[in-house]
């Protein structure tokens, strides 16, 4: 609560406010309490002095005896006697204090200062509290329309982080996963863009080595040949059926990336190694067809990749670069 409180500036000049209020208001029920018993006093004082003048007159020769009645403690006996002469004279010892006359001005006073006191305090207090919950609720609004609109791809943001405060802090926040997600949305965007230009590349790809094997095909059928025609065209198929199985493979690796089946791990490798890697695996291919694969330029350097799918792209290309070289003497 109390670091909640150090972190929003509107909690602390509510709890600033609240606590003032509260000792303004105390201090104004003290004095006013204290001014109706000072009141109270005072009367009470001018009612014994008015009373001891009377019965010195009356009694000079009891003069001390009166005064120490007065101001001393009360003696039960004497308190019986008058409590008797009053009730004798229908003067009711019971009254209730907003019932005597003497009393009674200074209970409606003091209800009346109370009462105004306390509405006083309740008002400002929910004052205080509805600006605050205003105050949330405005900032709670904006944050909520903030989030309609990233999830509308609307990463546009008006959102203030210019003062300090939870909801600053909240703002900084969404503005910053705002523009992450932005950035992520593009890359998405054109990754997919990409990979819809690659497919329809391939889809493209894929008609001319069909098409030829669809002539050979219908060549060796319906054409006499001879034996050097038909091997020639056979060799010409099997190339074409190669293409397609690259162009196949490649299609079916593009859509396991589509489909999250295929996971980049980057990780801060020797790219020599992992070229070495891929030449390793076409090296026999490339003997076989007098293709020399020099290596000796490659210099070991850190590279943050992902070392599997980078020596199978490696391989790709040198596999396709032998695979449709024609066989020859120089290297």
């Amino acid at each position: 609560m109390i670091r909640y409180i150090k972190r929003e500036p509107l909690l602390k000049k509510v709890l600033f406010i609240g606590i003032t209020i509260l000792l303004i208001n105390n201090l104004i029920v003290f004095y006013l309490h204290f001014t109706t018993l000072n009141s109270i006093h005072k009367q009470h004082m001018e009612f014994s002095q008015e009373l001891i003048g009377k019965m010195v007159n009356v009694f000079p020769e009891k003069e001390n005896e009166i005064v120490k009645t007065f101001f001393n403690e009360g003696n039960e006996k004497d308190i019986n006697n008058g409590k008797k002469i009053l009730d004798k004279y229908g003067y009711e010892t019971e009254i209730k204090m907003w019932q005597d006359l003497t009393f009674k001005k200074y209970f409606y006073n003091l209800g009346f200062y109370d009462f105004i006191s306390m509405n006083l305090l309740t008002v400002v207090v929910i004052c205080v509290l509805a600006y605050a919950v205003i105050y949330f609720i405005k900032n709670v609004d904006k944050i909520s329309i903030a989030a309609d609109s990233i999830m509308d791809n609307n990463f546009k943001l008006n959102l203030e982080d210019n003062v300090e405060g939870v909801f600053s802090e909240l703002s900084s926040k969404i503005k910053q996963m705002s523009k992450t997600l932005q950035y992520n949305f593009t890359n998405l965007k054109k990754e997919k863009e990409n990979i819809k230009s690659l497919v329809t590349d391939i889809s493209h790809q894929l008609k001319t080595p069909l098409a030829s094997i669809k002539l050979f095909n219908s060549l060796l059928i319906e054409e006499k040949l001879t034996k050097g025609e038909i091997q020639e065209f056979l060799l010409r198929s099997k190339q074409e059926i190669n293409k397609l199985e690259w162009l196949f493979n490649s299609l079916l690796k593009i859509s396991r990336m589509e489909a999250g089946m295929i996971e980049l791990k980057k990780e801060l490798k020797d790219i020599k190694s992992t070229l070495l890697r891929a030449i390793s695996e076409i090296f026999i291919k490339a003997q076989e067809k007098n293709i020399e694969i020099n290596a000796e330029e490659i210099h070991s350097v850190l590279v943050c990749h992902d070392p599997k799918w980078t020596k199978e792209a490696i391989f790709n290309i040198l596999e396709n670069s032998v695979k449709y070289t024609e066989n020859s003497d120089y290297h």
